[in-house]
């Protein structure tokens, strides 16, 4: 009785497709150059006009836990129990106080203060973004990118496009809407503000933390790196600045609450329990006021500005061989798209003939 075995395809269908599509591909060999140069030629006009992106870095590790030292916690207690009604205040770890000034160190009040205070507007933004008077007595960023006047040239006609396709929007609001449903001053009322300008330097934050040495690296990314390096720094010192008067303002009200407390009771344990919270906070706020430099974060690096040759973006062999790479794929894919269609064609005139 015969064994049947199923039915696996081996060399003798393998190798005739393999020599099929190999002819297919040298006919269409001068296609296949075409769209892969084609590529590679946009890669390198991609590559050479993309401006480069740096990375300026700070390493630093936490120097504070909660905002009251831990002892202070048995006299909160001893309050509640005696029935003061004491507010419930934000004691945490280590790791929760540091977590909370990353957070702010993003957050968006933080970042507007920032660009505010170091009058960053014209760094993030054309000057004809925010003053249209003032763009013409500015003269164009000279960044480090290759091509710089061909880049200025850019922003200048990009300026013209964005002012005359302001100026169309206008007159097609006034065509579709009766000048009483819209106000035209608020087409000029929508420059950017400090308070918009935190995404972009918001994007250009990143922060890393090792879990087991503590240690944070906060990156910059920005386009040039002198102004890279001195923002990392910036943001440090303005973070443990905010972060220092916060705490001096918030331990002063909870003295001047405890006072308001020690006056209204005449039990000694209680206002012994007072008088140590009232010490708890006065160490605080003289931590505070003595530790100016590294009150939340002590910097154990500061960021300096990296090579000009050494940029983090982009990167331009890659872009150049992927660009390359798909467009020899694009041709293949064109190649077999055009094979196919020719058998397609050869099968129906052969039924027919037959």
């Amino acid at each position: 009785m015969a064994v049947v075995t199923p039915y696996s395809p081996g060399l003798d269908w393998i190798l005739p497709n393999v020599v099929h599509y190999w002819g297919v591909f040298r006919r269409a060999k001068w296609s296949l150059l075409g769209w892969t140069l084609a590529f590679a030629l946009s890669g390198v006009a991609a590559a050479v006009t993309t401006p480069n992106t740096y990375e300026a870095t700070v390493v630093m590790t936490a120097t504070r836990g909660g905002r009251i030292a831990g002892g202070a916690n048995l006299p909160f207690s001893l309050l509640r129990g005696l029935g003061v009604q004491v507010p419930q205040f934000n004691v945490g770890n280590v790791y929760a106080a540091t977590e909370r000034s990353l957070i702010i160190l993003k957050s968006r009040d933080f970042l507007s203060r920032f660009v505010k205070k170091r009058q960053l507007m014209r760094k993030l933004y054309k000057p004809s973004d925010f003053d249209p008077d003032e763009a013409r007595d500015i003269p164009a960023a000279r960044d480090i990118p290759a091509f710089q006047s061909t880049v200025a040239k850019l922003q200048r006609t990009y300026g013209e496009f964005r002012e005359g396709l302001s100026t169309k929007v206008e007159e097609l609001m006034r065509k579709l809407y009766k000048p009483s449903d819209f106000d035209p001053e608020t087409l000029r009322d929508s420059a950017p503000t400090p308070q918009d300008a935190h995404r972009k330097i918001r994007r250009a934050i990143a922060i890393q933390k090792h879990p087991r040495t503590g240690v944070i690296r906060v990156k910059v990314r920005w386009k040039n790196p002198v102004v890279a390096a001195e923002w990392a720094n910036a943001l440090i010192a303005d973070l443990n600045s905010t972060l220092r008067e916060t705490d001096i303002a918030e331990a002063r009200k909870r003295i001047a609450y405890l006072n308001r407390e020690l006056e209204k009771t005449s039990v000694i344990p209680l206002r012994q329990s007072i008088y140590r919270l009232i010490e708890a906070e006065t160490r605080t706020i003289m931590v505070a006021e003595t530790r100016t430099d590294d009150y939340a974060f002590r910097i154990i690096e500061s960021a300096v500005p990296p090579k000009p040759d050494q940029p983090i973006r982009p990167r331009r062999g890659r872009m150049i061989w992927t660009t390359a790479f798909m467009g020899f794929g694009i041709g293949a894919f064109w190649a077999v798209w055009r094979d196919s269609i020719r058998m397609l064609r050869g099968l129906g005139e052969g039924s027919r003939a037959a």
